[in-house]
């Protein structure tokens, strides 16, 4: 069985990673039965730092590219990607490849961010 991801990022050790800890909670009711994985990238900018240069990220892809994950959760598109759009491309395209989903459950609105309620989740594909 695939593993579901719940991926956590913040930019600087001054924010507070754990807000989004609530993911694990939604991404667990959703696959009840799936083996879930949190992965994190404290203290790591991605505005600077590419998702396949991370650590966190590095490991998220390569567990992507190895068939592994069924989804991968975030609380907004912002904590995957910051940087160039094509960086943003690179990441959904090995997604689809595999057969990956991406869900963003964040509540933030605007730009570049997807909307989502706490009870409904936006499945990206």
């Amino acid at each position: 069985m695939r593993k579901i991801v719940v991926y956590e990022r913040v930019s600087t050790d001054a924010q507070d990673i754990t807000r989004q800890a609530v993911q694990r909670d939604r991404a667990a009711a959703d696959h009840p039965e799936a083996e879930l994985v949190v992965i994190q990238d404290d203290g790591v900018s991605a505005f600077k730092v590419s998702m396949f240069d991370r650590p966190g990220g590095a490991r998220l892809v390569q567990m992507i590219q190895a068939g592994k994950v069924e989804a991968v959760w975030a609380d907004a598109q912002d904590r995957l990607s910051r940087g160039k759009q094509s960086e943003r491309w690179q990441f959904v395209d090995l997604c689809e490849l595999t057969s990956t989903r991406i869900v963003i459950d964040g509540r933030r609105s605007g730009r570049g961010r997807t909307r989502a309620t706490r009870s409904s989740p936006r499945w990206i594909r």
